[in-house]
């Protein structure tokens, strides 16, 4: 008679006596086999160890006078002996979270060891107690305390669903990793780098690869622990599709459009590596009339340098040196300059120089150049003096404005500070996929308790607005990324990546570069910065598109009517938008 599966041979090293056994009377049972039989199909699927270890257990028994049940009962006491409820518990009690361990494998490890220290009916609080206790991190702890009538299953959720709200902060922007140090901004495809806020006469340096100083773990980014120990070894990157580590630190080279990376340069060595340093514009000292400058003393004389703290190097003209600092000796310097056309500007050699400011001295390395240009104070002399910065950056109003002059100014142009969503007229934002493309629905993701109402009232807002409308079904549906921001409310878009980006057409309208950007500002003398409310929602949807921005919540279906964030061609589409809008004006 044909069987229904099969059971392979017990082997002790392969797996747990306990789980093998579950296996197999779940086996018989399908089978309908008798308890008459149970003990010959027993000995028939025991290995040739586990039969000879049976056979010395029961001596001077032979297994074939023993049933099924002593058969197994003699089996389980060797395998598995009844264990020190002490020692077990001990070994509960003491277990807490890893360093890189997730909150669902925590969970399970503390199941498995409560399951041989008999807590009975305290089991939950049991549980609960430890769990609470053993977590990692003061964010779970304070959220856990704070609940009212907590059980084991409650904890549970809150915990996971803090860590999935950590996790989807990380993978959706990064911007706190990102806002410490001085950033640069190179282009993605590796040619020339620069950065931002340079002072007239000087640009940003370039330094080699080797000597930026590298996160320790490759996995997040992340540099207090170890690659071994990062809980996103089991992540899949959104770019490259493998797994181990986030798109944000993902090396390969998949979307290398006309964006730019943004990549910290916090630290920086000293050394005689070849430096590169570009040059923007090339002014004369006495064409420098603005910038932040300081008096500092150099071999006891007075210098006045010009504060950058996006170059990497200080810098003195020929000049200045011939007058004030003759009496260092000049060395070789194993540095380049360049202007941004890529001529190169003649290094004379480095100094050691003796520098003295607000009573502290050092000595420090410094690059004479040719050339009429203004004396450069960079980042490799601000890593040794430490400014007093709130002074240096004091605000001051040179020319006050009345009041009575702003308010006017205010109503004058109301309907571009009104609150609410603006309307982009005359233009629509299109959503194409490719051709024979299968709708994608995801179901709604948990929401942290803590979040819930913050995210309701994300929800109601554009609702309002009617920037989103509740509907009753759709083919398409993306979960929501909740990220909680320090005013206590929310950052919340669909999750497009896993629905609608996947099958996007690309928008092949390019986005304009820095150096484009700096180039519409040549001769202008007044600059503002104007900041649009919302700006992707201005933009109405086409409507057909609509239904591939449905998101999928707690709160049921929303679709949106205007272009949402999470869209891969959404700053494409809004950067066309406003340009056509600019040339029609």
């Amino acid at each position: 008679m044909a069987t229904i599966g099969r059971v392979p041979e017990f082997e002790a090293t392969k797996e747990d006596f306990d789980s093998y056994l579950e296996r197999f009377e779940r086996w018989l049972a399908a089978n309908e086999i008798k308890d008459g039989k149970k003990a010959d199909v027993f000995l028939s699927v025991l290995g040739p160890t586990e039969y000879g270890l049976l056979k010395g257990l029961i001596e001077p028994m032979k297994a074939v006078e023993l049933n099924y049940a002593e058969l197994t009962e003699t089996l389980s006491r060797y395998f598995k002996p009844k264990p020190i409820l002490i020692a077990e518990r001990l070994r509960f009690y003491q277990r807490h979270q890893s360093q890189g361990e997730t909150v669902a494998d925590y969970i399970l490890a503390l199941k498995r060891l409560a399951s041989t220290c008999e807590f009975a009916r305290f089991l939950d609080d049991a549980l609960r107690d430890k769990f609470v206790c053993g977590l990692t991190g003061e964010a779970y702890h304070r959220r856990l305390l704070s609940e009212k009538d907590l059980t084991f299953k409650k904890a549970c959720d809150i915990a996971l669903g803090l860590e999935l709200s950590h996790r989807d902060t990380i993978e959706l922007s990064g911007h706190a990793e990102r806002q410490k140090g001085v950033h640069k901004v190179s282009d993605a495809r590796g040619e020339k780098s620069t950065q931002k806020s340079c002072p007239q006469g000087y640009t940003r340096t370039k330094q080699p690869t080797s000597q930026r100083s590298k996160p320790s773990c490759y996995r997040c980014g992340g540099d207090n622990h170890q690659n071994s120990e990062c809980r996103f070894q089991k992540e899949k990157c959104h770019n490259c599709g493998k797994v181990g580590h986030l798109q944000r630190v993902c090396k390969a080279s998949k979307r290398t459009a006309r964006g730019h990376k943004v990549s910290d340069t916090a630290q920086e060595e000293e050394g005689t590596t070849e430096t590169v340093v570009e040059l923007f514009t090339v002014y004369t000292a006495q064409q420098l009339k603005d910038g932040i400058y300081l008096n500092m003393e150099l071999a006891g004389k007075q210098v006045k340098m010009q504060l950058d703290t996006g170059a990497s190097v200080s810098l003195v003209p020929e000049r200045l040196y011939k007058e004030k600092l003759k009496e260092c000796p000049l060395q070789p310097a194993s540095i380049r300059l360049s202007s941004y056309t890529g001529d190169t500007i003649p290094v004379l050699g480095q100094i050691q120089v003796p520098v003295r400011y607000e009573g502290k001295e050092w000595t420090l390395p410094l690059v004479i150049v040719k050339g009429e240009k203004s004396a450069l104070l960079g980042r490799n002399w601000l890593q040794k003096i430490k400014l007093n910065w709130g002074e240096i950056f004091s605000l001051r109003n040179d020319k006050p404005v009345s009041q009575a002059t702003l308010t006017n100014m205010l109503e004058k142009h109301k309907e571009l500070f009104k609150d609410g969503y603006g309307e982009i007229q005359d233009f629509t934002a299109k959503v194409r996929v490719q051709k024979g493309t299968k709708p994608i629905f995801h179901k709604p993701r948990p929401v942290p308790y803590a979040l819930k109402e913050a995210v309701e009232k994300e929800l109601d807002r554009p609702q309002k607005n009617n920037i989103i409308t509740k509907v009753a079904r759709s083919d398409w549906a993306a979960p929501i990324v909740v990220v909680p921001k320090k005013d206590k409310t929310v950052r919340m878009c669909g999750d497009y990546k896993v629905t609608v980006n996947r099958c996007i057409l690309p928008e092949e309208y390019p986005l304009p570069n820095a150096e484009d950007l700096f180039a519409t500002l040549a001769g202008g003398k007044v600059c503002s910065k104007l900041d649009l409310a919302f700006a992707y929602q201005q933009l109405k949807l086409d409507p057909e598109s609509e239904q591939y921005l449905t998101i999928n919540t707690h709160k049921g279906l929303f679709r949106f009517n205007r272009l949402a964030y999470g869209i891969s061609t959404a700053q494409h589409l809004n950067s066309l938008t406003c340009e056509l809008s600019w040339l029609r004006r």
